[in-house]
């Protein structure tokens, strides 16, 4: 389940930085 983890945070950090740019 380490690749489930992996993707979840590699999402949450692209919407961290898409609500950056905004």
């Amino acid at each position: 389940m380490q690749v489930l983890f992996l993707a979840l945070q590699k999402l949450l950090f692209k919407s961290m930085i898409e609500a950056a740019y905004q």
